[in-house]
């Protein structure tokens, strides 16, 4: 772990946030590099506040948000899924229904997103890798795109999603949250 922090910590290298922003990172796998899980890169980004967002598409790999995002409409289910329960998928596919049936919404441009707050993550004190790593597979292996964020507020989500794309957005929640 030392060794991802120093690395993703040596990117900016006496820069300030204001300097560079840093969306998504992604090694190219060699013999050197064949143990660095991107994912795990990218969450040091987050924890080091040197990005508010990251994405993973189905298969596990990291996404570049405006190659997923642009000109799309966006419906997004935030919760911890620790498991995943068949209240979330009822939700999503329910949420799915409702928001494809809004005026405006193009069925083919939709893009869902599973999202999870680091703080989500810290729930019980710091951030267990093994516990993101397992969420974020459980979720990729039921075909989701998953996003890992900073934003505690959902407006602060809005706003993120607003920098890619100017149609609809959603966003499923719970009882408690609404």
């Amino acid at each position: 772990m030392t060794i991802r922090k120093n690395l993703v910590k040596s990117l900016y290298d006496n820069l300030s946030n204001d300097q560079l922003e840093i969306d998504m990172i992604n090694f190219s796998w060699t013999t050197t590099l064949k143990y660095v899980d991107n994912r795990l890169m990218s969450l040091q980004l987050l924890k080091n506040g040197m990005t508010d967002a990251v994405m993973f598409s189905p298969d596990g790999q990291n996404l570049q948000a405006a190659d997923v995002l642009y000109k799309k409409n966006i419906l997004a289910i935030r919760g911890s899924f620790r498991p995943v329960t068949k209240v979330n998928i009822d939700m999503i596919m329910k949420g799915f229904k409702l928001f494809e049936a809004e005026h405006k919404v193009e069925p083919d441009k939709i893009q869902v997103l599973f999202e999870i707050t680091l703080n989500n993550l810290r729930a019980d004190g710091d951030i267990d890798e093994k516990d993101f790593l397992d969420r974020a597979d459980i979720l990729c292996s039921l075909g989701q795109t998953v996003l890992i964020s900073n934003y505690m507020k959902y407006y602060k989500l809005v706003e993120y999603f607003s920098r890619y794309t100017k149609k609809r957005m959603g966003i499923i929640m719970g009882v408690n949250n609404l």
